[in-house]
């Protein structure tokens, strides 16, 4: 559900963010195995992810433009979008276009993400 116009409620509300999955280890000494994780706020409309130097958010070894993360002011949703013709996966499925909802797993290349939100903006409390 999409806010109403003239609401205050911005994409940013909850917090969106990816946050960088261990996969169930962590290289002693990293910032994973002291319990820190890397995290991506999702802070502009688009969010490019990519293994080339332009994209928002680098991901090593994976395709230079591999995916977007738009904000959809129609619908109030974070939408993932393949730009690389469905080599990314969420939540184990091969997709080219997915509204995303907390706890996503996002794949892209060798890296993991989950997609987090504090809470759901888009609806009243009851």
């Amino acid at each position: 559900m999409a806010p109403a116009p003239g609401s205050n409620v911005s994409p940013r509300d909850g917090r969106p963010r990816l946050v960088v999955a261990a996969g169930g280890r962590a290289d002693a000494g990293s910032p994973s195995a002291a319990g820190v994780e890397e995290v991506f706020l999702l802070d502009g409309d688009v969010v490019t992810l990519g293994g080339a130097d332009t994209q928002t958010i680098r991901v090593p070894d994976a395709p230079p433009e591999a995916a977007e993360i738009l904000w959809s002011a129609d619908t109030g949703d974070w939408v993932f979008t393949d730009v690389n013709g469905g080599a990314s996966r969420v939540d184990g499925a091969r997709v080219l276009w997915w509204p995303l909802r907390h706890g996503d797993r996002i794949e892209i290349g060798p890296v993991t993400f989950i997609f987090q939100r504090d809470e759901d903006a888009n609806t009243s409390p009851t």
